[in-house]
């Protein structure tokens, strides 16, 4: 898939030739905002709308009383293109969701997104920042795309930074400085949710503090402030959008809007060209939270540092079959270690990134490794029994079995004999067929064509996945 540099705020050159892959979902989006007259603003990132996002996520504020029409609108567009929800959370002021699908103008590219759609600024869920009404006044239009005027939509970006971490880093306090010169009127207009205290004290943050303890301090101050303005204007309300926050919290660690994926297969499969080549489509989709685990989560150091061996041999496994299998004990004690770092890394690393947002992971090899190669990590039990432990490692929610002529992956890899890379293909055929969350996918063929096999069959997935989570999928 093509990578859209992103370009200056002063370049206009559109639309783009040749235009990106995301260029028809996005104009599908913004003529349907138009068509049925929803107020709404882009926050931020404008500048190559409606073609491209140019690589940032699209943020997107829409009146509370338009919500139900905005999400009908948005799984409208959605459906015009074809495009799939690779993951979404929402509570009743905000929706995360990222999508992704063909290309409406090549059959060689895909299109990922990531979008926020706001139907109320907040901190913490709670307390409102911004003016929302402003916008049924009529707003700026760049490229046919309404957006948010630059004063607000640069005091706003300030504001996020010194609320979420503290203090800021000089691309937003810098233009937001300039405001309080001769703008710092319409600033105050629109961020007037945060009364004129917590207007004060967001103006001293960006122009009085001196350094980042002093901005510290001030944050502090401010968001203070700005939670109990909330509750003293609406206590009732207050507690309700705060309990909204926290049982959506728990609601996603139960059923995460994220994807874990693993990729098997014998070596010489084409396991990593086909996580490279799903890598640039899933990034866009989720804005970068894409990430690639080898075998297993990795808390817990390799058993060979136990050994005094301080690092895993880099590189290809040259002779996977080379070492001896140890013992029963050894190998019960290296299944029940694997097993240990596969149920605790799960938990502790990838559960709680996969509930934060729709990031995906995907595993390069998984603990169904073990059965269907054993030798590989020198195991030396009974198969019933050691398949039955490997059933307590986290299950993924799409595993792809990935296969190829002999020959051809002969021709890839010489490490291992013919005859067991016939065995490793049919135990893998016979695990997809078992395994529910199997899909068989050939990698005889170009990349691209492995790839568009890999992303269909994740597409029907995510597909059948939200038909009931998000409304008129």
């Amino acid at each position: 898939m093509n990578h859209v540099p992103k370009r200056a705020a002063h370049m206009s050159d559109f639309p783009p030739d040749p235009l990106p892959p995301e260029s028809h979902f996005l104009q599908m989006l913004f003529q349907e905002f138009s068509r049925r007259r929803i107020p709404y603003a882009v926050l931020r990132n404008y500048e190559m709308l409606p073609y491209s996002t140019g690589g940032s996520d699209l943020d997107l504020v829409v009146l509370p009383e338009c919500a139900s029409q905005s999400l009908s609108t948005l799984s409208a567009s959605l459906t015009a293109v074809d495009g799939a929800i690779l993951g979404a959370w929402s509570i009743p002021h905000f929706l995360k969701l990222s999508a992704y699908g063909k290309s409406a103008f090549s059959e060689s590219e895909w299109w990922g997104v990531e979008l926020d759609l706001f139907f109320s600024v907040k901190h913490a869920g709670a307390a409102d920042l911004l003016e929302l009404s402003l916008i049924k006044k009529g707003l700026k239009s760049r490229n046919g795309v309404k957006i948010l005027p630059v004063q607000p939509a640069t005091a706003l970006a300030a504001l996020k930074e010194l609320l979420n971490n503290g203090t800021a880093p000089s691309r937003y306090l810098h233009p937001a400085r300039q405001l309080t010169t001769h703008e710092w009127d319409e600033v105050s207009r629109w961020l007037a949710p945060l009364g004129d205290k917590g207007i004060a004290l967001l103006r001293s943050a960006i122009c009085e503090a001196r350094t980042d303890n002093e901005r510290k301090a001030i944050s502090r101050r401010l968001r203070r402030h700005i939670l109990w303005h909330a509750f003293r204007g609406s206590p009732i309300r207050y507690v309700v959008n705060r309990s909204h926050v926290f049982l959506s919290k728990v609601a996603r660690m139960l059923r995460p809007p994220g994807l874990v994926l693993a990729v098997l297969g014998t070596d010489g499969s084409g396991k990593s060209t086909a996580i490279s080549a799903m890598e640039p489509v899933l990034s866009h989709a989720t804005h970068g939270a894409f990430h690639v685990k080898h075998l297993r989560p990795g808390l817990l150091p390799p058993l060979a540092r136990f050994r005094g061996v301080r690092s895993e041999q880099p590189g290809p496994v040259t002779d996977p079959h080379g070492s001896t299998p140890s013992g029963a004990v050894g190998s019960l004690v290296r299944v029940l270690y694997l097993l240990l770092d596969y149920i605790l890394g799960y938990w502790i690393l990838i559960r709680p990134q996969i509930a934060k947002q729709p990031a995906v992971f995907v595993f390069d090899r998984y603990a169904y490794d073990m059965a269907l190669d054993p030798r590989r990590f020198r195991i030396g039990l009974p198969p019933k029994f050691f398949r039955r432990l490997i059933r307590l490692a986290p299950k993924p929610d799409l595993i792809f079995c990935l296969h190829a002529p002999v020959d051809v992956i002969a021709s890839r890899k010489s490490e291992l004999p013919r005859e067991e890379i016939e065995k490793q293909i049919q135990d893998l055929k016979d695990f997809a067929e078992k395994e529910r969350r199997a899909v068989l996918i050939s990698t005889d063929g170009t990349v691209e064509q492995v790839r568009d096999r890999v992303l269909d069959a994740l597409f029907r997935f995510c597909k059948k996945r939200n038909e009931r989570a998000f409304p008129g999928s």
